[in-house]
C-alpha cells in the first residue's frame, strides 16, 4: 500500500511539471470542485484570501474495498508556498468511520473529530481561471469513540483523490 501511495504521489509530481507553473492559484477568488477517489466522491469549495492562502469546506464519502467506509465534513485552510499550483493544507471536521467485520460482530463505527493534513496540485486547464484539475492526497485522522466499546481510539487512512472543477 505504501508503494502505491508513493507511486501516485510521484506520478502527480511528474504530471504537474508538464503544465506551465506561472499560472497563479489565485486567478479567481472562488473555486468549486467535485472529487473522485478509488471508491468514493466528494465536493469542495475554496475561497482564495491571497495568492498564498485560502480556506473552504468539503464533504465526502470514501469506501475502501467495502471493508472501511469514511464519511467526513471538514473546514480547511490551504497554503500555496510558491503562490502557484502546489499546496499543503489542514482540515478540521467531523468524521464517521465504519469497519465491517466478518464474524459475530457486524459493524464497528468510530465517530468523532478529525484532523486532515493534505497536499496536492490545483492546475488550470487552459487560460488562468475557469476549469481546473486537482490531484491530491489527504489523511483523515479521526479521534473518536467506538460504538461497541465506548473506548477512545485514533484511526487514519490515506485517501488519494482527483478533482475537477471551475473557478469564478
Amino acid at each position: 500500500m505504501k508503494k502505491t501511495v508513493i507511486l501516485v504521489m510521484l506520478m502527480m509530481l511528474v504530471v504537474s511539471m508538464g503544465f506551465a507553473q506561472e499560472k497563479a492559484s489565485n486567478a479567481k477568488d472562488n473555486w468549486i470542485s467535485g472529487e473522485l477517489t478509488i471508491a468514493g466522491a466528494g465536493i469542495r469549495y475554496e475561497r482564495m484570501l491571497s495568492s498564498a492562502f485560502s480556506f473552504g469546506a468539503s464533504a465526502y464519502y470514501s469506501s475502501t474495498f467495502i471493508i472501511v467506509e469514511d464519511i467526513g465534513v471538514d473546514a480547511f485552510a490551504r497554503w500555496y508556498p510558491w503562490g502557484k499550483t502546489f499546496y499543503t493544507g489542514l482540515g478540521i471536521g467531523f468524521h464517521m468511520v465504519s469497519l465491517i467485520q466478518f464474524g459475530p460482530s457486524d459493524t464497528s463505527i468510530l465517530t468523532g473529530a478529525a484532523i486532515t493534513p493534505e497536499l496536492g496540485w490545483k492546475i488550470d486547464v487552459g487560460a488562468p481561471g475557469g476549469f481546473f484539475i486537482q490531484p491530491g492526497v489527504k489523511i483523515p485522522i479521526t479521534l473518536g469513540i467506538w460504538n461497541y466499546s465506548n473506548g477512545f481510539d485514533i484511526y487514519a487512512f490515506p485517501i488519494v483523490y482527483f478533482g475537477l472543477g471551475y473557478s469564478f
